[in-house]
């Protein structure tokens, strides 16, 4: 995995409060770090939906932890979906340190159900939001 496979990426810096007793970022902060990259691949492509009516929901998440990562340190976080279904698609994710663009520090990989929470109910992503999701990627997603 490299960091140019991904049309997302954005900096994080890693706080003094992601630590644990054991002096290295926590392993449940990464996944706070993998939410924020879904929000960012969302901010970038307007998907968001401002009253938070509609949306992805995590039915399946895997986390790999590579290395270990201290503070302080500036890492990236890298997004990209991978798979666009009917009622779902997959993120994939990867965090590495600012400096380098291999041997990720953690992989994600996320099944993502669109979910509408007035309805309680899946709903087909919009065409429109598969094109855009389409041409966004370098990296194409399976459909």
């Amino acid at each position: 995995m490299n960091k140019n496979d991904f049309s997302c990426v954005r900096d994080i810096e890693v706080r003094w409060g992601d630590l644990d007793a054991l002096n290295h970022v926590n392993n449940a902060v990464y996944l706070v770090y993998y939410e924020s990259g879904r929000t960012f691949y969302g901010q970038d492509l307007h998907l968001l939906d401002p009253n938070l009516r509609t949306g992805g929901v995590v039915a399946e998440a895997t986390c790999r932890y590579l290395q270990q990562l201290h503070y302080p340190a500036e890492v990236q976080v890298c997004t990209r979906i991978s798979r666009i279904g009917n009622t779902s698609f997959d993120y994939i994710a990867a965090l590495f340190y600012k400096d380098q663009d291999e041997n990720p520090i953690s992989t994600f990989k996320a099944r993502m159900v669109c979910f509408d929470q007035k309805t309680q109910q899946k709903y087909r992503l919009p065409d429109e939001n598969r094109e855009l999701i389409y041409r966004y990627e370098k990296i194409k997603p399976e459909m």
